[in-house]
């Protein structure tokens, strides 16, 4: 899979492949839920690289 984009979930940071919206199903679920936060919490290494700054 190419990666494409950013993941669809305004606060994460993480890259998707060419078809996906989303990183993962934490990013899925906050953003249907519209959660309202500055600050992602998929785990992944992007957005914690973007938490430490």
């Amino acid at each position: 899979m190419e990666i494409d984009h950013k993941c669809a979930y305004g606060p994460c940071q993480c890259k998707v492949a060419q078809l996906g919206e989303y990183c993962s199903d934490h990013c899925s679920q906050a953003d249907k839920l519209r959660a309202e936060t500055t600050q992602c919490s998929c785990g992944h290494e992007a957005c914690k690289a973007a938490d430490s700054i």
